[in-house]
């Protein structure tokens, strides 16, 4: 029987590059995604998915979202939205909106997950070099960010007791060439990492993890030349710090 994968938040950018790249693995991709059942944006999904829309910003769609049918071998969490603000110009809504999409809705998803989730698997968190690295007007997307790695490193040995044979891997990407995640900001993503270029070694790192738990850095080159190899870094980085 193939395998299966969810993907939360896997209709755009590196969500979609892992998605795809799991169907040509032989794996059946579960896409989760507020837009996932968008024809204009379904239309790019690889072949024999399934597809159920997943607002994270509503608790009663994420205590409603599927499963697949069966038991999952692997979980992405992927989701996330970018913003850069000065934490004083920041309005209700969009912290909300943040911490919901990055936070407390894929970790309310991941709990009603092991409730129902029976065998071992594998949990991929894609978080961000955010979470240790320095920002201007970033507070509020690097905090979300670093409280994703910090939980995931944590959850992993829950996960592995709870579940035997489970593992966990945190993978922190560094400036990917999705447009879609940087439209409402003007930033050039020429330089920026390909992501199906990305979503190939993170899928060799799953394939090939022996540890209950793994943390990756991919980064750009500094100064960036376009269209080179990201930078692996292996373990987590000391948080750069104001100077």
């Amino acid at each position: 029987m193939n395998k299966k994968a969810i993907f939360l938040g896997g209709t755009k950018g590196l969500g979609l590059s892992l998605a795809k790249k799991a169907a040509h693995l032989g794996m059946k991709p579960i896409i989760l995604g507020s837009s996932a059942q968008e024809e204009e944006v379904s239309k790019d999904f690889p072949d024999d998915n399934e597809a159920y829309t997943v607002d994270l910003c509503n608790m009663n769609d994420v205590d409603g979202a599927a499963y697949g049918t069966g038991s999952i071998d692997y979980l992405f969490w992927i989701s996330g939205v970018f913003l850069k603000k000065p934490l004083n110009e920041v309005s209700d809504f969009e912290i909300r909106r943040m911490t919901d999409i990055h936070f407390l809705g894929p970790v309310t998803y991941l709990r009603n997950f092991l409730k129902v989730q029976t065998t071992p698997f594998h949990l991929i968190t894609i978080a961000s070099c955010s979470s240790w690295r320095l920002r201007k007007n970033e507070s509020l997307y690097t905090g979300l960010k670093a409280a994703q790695a910090c939980f995931s490193r944590n959850l992993a040995e829950d996960i592995a007791e709870q579940l035997p044979g489970s593992k966990s891997l945190l993978i922190n990407p560094g400036g990917l060439n999705t447009p879609n995640f940087w439209k409402n900001e003007n930033i050039d993503t020429a330089g920026f990492l390909n992501p199906d270029k990305v979503a190939d070694i993170i899928w060799d790192h799953v394939l090939n993890q022996k540890t209950v738990f793994q943390e990756v850095q991919i980064l750009r080159k500094k100064p960036v030349v376009i269209g080179s190899d990201p930078i692996i870094k292996y373990g987590p980085q000391k948080p750069e710090i104001p100077t």
